[in-house]
């Protein structure tokens, strides 16, 4: 295989990602745009999808037109590298569908929502959980594609998105369903945010309970010593966490969190069998200062360990792959979020 072949398809495999997330955050930028059907707009849109797939056949065929590897061994595991690429492929091309499909009906809403009622604001508002939900699914099979066969019978990942509240503006249920709190910190006044778990990818799990969790203020030295590991790390730092293995808390915390503190936490993990596990910081898609709009975290997690790979190169890669799913839940939390605080 000459290096010019291998630079052509990698340089098609990487393209790929980027040219997916751009056609998919399109519309959402340019909404107003494409609903007064601006011709250029429009045009620019369909462009985008045409070079889009444009891209996915020529990858296609510079896959098929590899030549056969002799070694067996190789030769599986080329089939096997094969599948995983095609399953992402097709789910991620279907994903891309499915998101349009997903996110137009919330860009018309919006668009009219000086026009609506606060009772169909509120309904609209709850009808997006099941977009949501549907786009944390396809989250948990993108990943888990990366790492099985057909017919393999691994557990499939789950996740969750938390959103974030002010603790000076938590509301009562929250406040009930609160966990890992510092001793002696139950009104909260020492935190700056709280993260509630509000929808989850295994939603017909009878025994799924969501939780809330503390977040330290970040502009507090002696706060951050204490942070809790995971979605609250992520999210008071503004960066993604990974934890290769819940195992190891002490590694992902503040060096002066309490031990009976980490070892509630611990003891949920394994309760819920979480071995490893991803936090994506979310953020609002209208405010540009990255440091002011976060609005909550996309947790994804697995019952084994490094389930995000075992080098940090493996996980970015698996993170950048997710972009486009983050930008959907990014935009239907805020479009959520606009219709809830309107109807209040």
């Amino acid at each position: 295989m000459s290096l010019e072949y291998e630079f052509r398809k990698r340089v098609l495999f990487w393209a790929r990602i980027p040219i997916v997330v751009i056609a998919t955050v399109f519309p959402v930028a340019f909404a107003k745009h494409i609903d007064s059907h601006d011709i250029r707009y429009v045009a620019g849109f369909v462009s985008l999808v045409a070079v889009a797939a444009a891209v996915e056949l020529l990858y296609d065929r510079a896959s098929a037109s590899e030549k056969t590897l002799h070694d067996s061994e190789a030769a599986a595991a080329l089939e096997r590298a094969s599948f995983r690429l095609k399953a992402q492929r097709a789910a991620r091309g279907l994903a891309m569908r499915r998101l349009l499909e997903l996110l137009s009906p919330v860009m018309g809403v919006l668009a009219s929502k000086n026009t609506l009622s606060n009772e169909q604001k509120k309904a609209a508002a709850q009808s997006l959980d099941e977009s949501i939900v549907e786009i944390l699914k396809a989250t948990c099979e993108e990943v888990w594609t990366n790492w099985n066969e057909p017919g393999s019978a691994a557990a499939p990942f789950q996740s969750s998105v938390m959103v974030a509240y002010k603790v000076n503006k938590i509301p009562a249920e929250v406040r009930e369903r609160l966990r890992f709190v510092g001793i002696g910190r139950e009104d909260l006044k020492s935190y700056k945010h709280v993260l509630d778990v509000e929808l989850w990818s295994d939603d017909e799990n009878p025994f799924f309970t969501p939780i809330a969790i503390p977040v330290e203020d970040e502009n507090s030295q002696r706060g951050m010593k204490k942070i809790l590991p995971g979605a609250p790390t992520a999210f008071a730092k503004g960066d993604d966490v990974v934890i290769s293995d819940t195992a190891d808390l002490a590694g992902h915390c503040g060096t002066d969190l309490e031990s009976d503190v980490r070892k509630e936490e611990h003891e949920y993990f394994e309760s819920r069998k979480i071995r490893s596990m991803a936090c994506l910081v979310l953020h609002k898609p209208r405010d540009k200062k990255l440091s002011e709009n976060r609005m909550g975290v996309l947790n994804i997690h697995s019952d084994r360990v490094d389930g995000f790979g075992t080098t940090k190169q493996e996980q970015i890669t698996i993170i950048q792959g997710l972009a486009h799913y983050r930008a959907a839940l990014e935009f239907l939390l805020d479009g959520q979020q606009q219709l809830t605080t309107e109807a209040s």
